[in-house]
């Protein structure tokens, strides 16, 4: 059984998400690293709460095989001390997110894993929901 991974290719639906560093004015493009960069490349939220990111992804070089789960693995830290930092992973598909977990963030970073997402809409995952797919990180800063 293949597993494969599709990583960040252009912006998704919603690019809500204040800052990217470094500037280039697409998220997705700090975020689509293979090995993490940790603090060179990323996206920041200064204190906005319920905001969004959506990032298309890499087509899927699978043809005919069954898609038996599909996870959300996003890498998060919180900077500061004043507000307690939640995010979510997930992913979208026909305008309708399935998100994992609310996770408070540390001050150190965590890789977050929500495995074997519900397939928005409901339903089986096929093979061609994957090339319509978008990855979504939500953030929510509470005092």
């Amino acid at each position: 059984m293949p597993t494969e991974t599709l990583r960040p290719n252009a912006a998704g639906d919603a690019t809500n998400i204040t800052d990217e560093i470094p500037d280039t004015s697409a998220h997705w493009s700090v975020v689509d690293e293979a090995a993490a960069d940790d603090d060179t490349s990323y996206v920041s939220e200064q204190g906005i709460t319920n905001t969004e990111d959506d990032y298309n992804l890499d087509a899927t070089a699978l043809i005919t095989e069954t898609v038996n789960s599909v996870d959300c693995i996003h890498r998060s830290k919180r900077t500061g001390t004043f507000f307690s930092v939640l995010s979510k992973g997930g992913v979208r598909l026909s305008a309708t997110n399935s998100l994992g977990a609310s996770r408070t963030l540390t001050t150190s970073y965590q890789n977050w894993e929500d495995a074997a997402l519900a397939r928005p809409g409901g339903g089986s995952w096929a093979v061609s929901d994957l090339n319509s797919l978008q990855c979504v990180l939500q953030m929510d800063a509470a005092g």
